[in-house]
């Protein structure tokens, strides 16, 4: 059965940076203590591959180029390769085996840096730049049919600079190397925002042909403040994002995963944090 994790982050107390890890079987509804990241973060990017979680960068009083691998098999972390880029608040994906991290925010200045760590390898390279600073988005990918080593990442909504919330969506075509890549915009949110959580249905990695995304939560560092709004869009179509039910109630700085149910094929929603 799958198992959601939550891993580091901060309580909301003065000094509350944490490296500790729960973990949850969506079937029977506990939160259970696993082992604590060598290293206390919040803002950090966690990304699931290939049956290990990594943690990214993050904050723990300044920013931080820490990379851990957990292996919940042995329940165990593992120092990684640190990322050449000291970095919090980054958004993260996965194409195959390489792991995107994409802008963030470095003290207070925002950061258009794209960098790529190599699993297989334990390696980083850079990529192209995003076309401009970016802090507080959210990452999905769409795998190219057939070929699931490559694919587009898309980065959605965040913060371009301190205080202003962006509705703009950027793509990264992986199947182009390193030095041709660029980033594109595509059709923007309805609504701006940053610290917002992304999803996609069905879970990554998908073909852009089958698979929708979902932004949820955030902030309009406006007037609203933490948004309850979830919209949803398809790659394929291209079609104008769309509303869909909202969360129960505003919140940023949140996570969310999907999960699978065995016996009948439904998609559920968690949404945590924040």
């Amino acid at each position: 059965s799958a198992t959601l994790y939550a891993v580091g982050g901060w309580n909301g107390t003065g000094g509350g940076i944490l490296a500790t890890m729960r973990s949850l079987d969506p079937n029977f509804g506990v939160w259970q203590v696993r082992r604590s990241m060598r290293v206390a973060r919040k803002g950090l990017s966690a990304v699931a591959l290939k049956g290990l979680i990594y943690a990214i960068g993050g904050d723990n009083g300044s920013a931080t180029n820490a990379v851990e691998s957990y292996n919940p098999s042995s329940n165990t972390w593992t120092r990684m390769r640190d990322m050449p880029t000291a970095r919090s608040r980054m958004a993260a994906a996965a194409v195959g085996s390489t792991i995107y991290v994409i802008g963030g925010a470095s003290g207070t200045a925002f950061l258009d840096v794209v960098e790529a760590y190599d699993t297989l390898t334990d390696t980083w390279w850079s990529r192209s730049s995003l076309r401009f600073p970016l802090a507080d988005a959210a990452a999905v990918v769409a795998v190219t049919p057939t070929q699931y080593t490559s694919g587009t990442v898309y980065v959605l909504g965040g913060s371009v600079v301190a205080g202003s919330a962006t509705s703009g969506v950027e793509a990264y075509y992986t199947d182009l190397d390193a030095w041709s890549g660029t980033w594109t915009g595509m059709r923007q949110l309805l609504k701006a925002r940053a610290g917002l959580a992304a999803i996609s249905i069905p879970p990554q990695p998908t073909a852009a042909a089958s698979v929708k995304f979902y932004a949820l939560g955030g902030d309009d560092l406006g007037f609203f403040g933490a948004l309850p709004n979830v919209e949803s869009w398809s790659p394929a179509t291209n079609l104008a994002w769309a509303p869909e039910t909202s969360l129960p109630q505003g919140v940023r700085g949140l996570a969310a995963v999907v999960y699978r149910q065995v016996n009948d094929g439904d998609y559920f929603v968690y949404a945590t944090g924040g």
